[in-house]
């Protein structure tokens, strides 16, 4: 970082304490936003699909069919 850097640390880190209250404002506001099943960008309006939905079934299935292809490919390894 050099001497200048070091300083400037100090400049940064008062500047972000500073603003943790528009912090704290734009966090509520983006509550949830790019977690779970819902990451990503999804357009709204007219024609629009929207938020897609949480399907726990097909990521049951779907994780006890890569378990399935996990084991079979083990077996394959160790050979007859």
């Amino acid at each position: 970082m050099g001497p200048a850097g070091a300083g400037s640390l100090a400049q940064v880190m008062n500047a972000a304490l500073g603003n943790k209250s528009r912090f704290d404002r734009m966090r509520h506001f983006f509550e949830g936003v790019g977690t779970e099943h819902a990451a990503g960008v999804w357009e709204s309006g007219e024609g629009a699909i929207g938020i897609p939905q949480d399907r726990p079934e097909f990521k049951a299935e779907t994780r006890r069919q890569i378990i399935k292809i996990m084991k079979r490919r083990k077996a394959e390894e160790m050979g007859p």
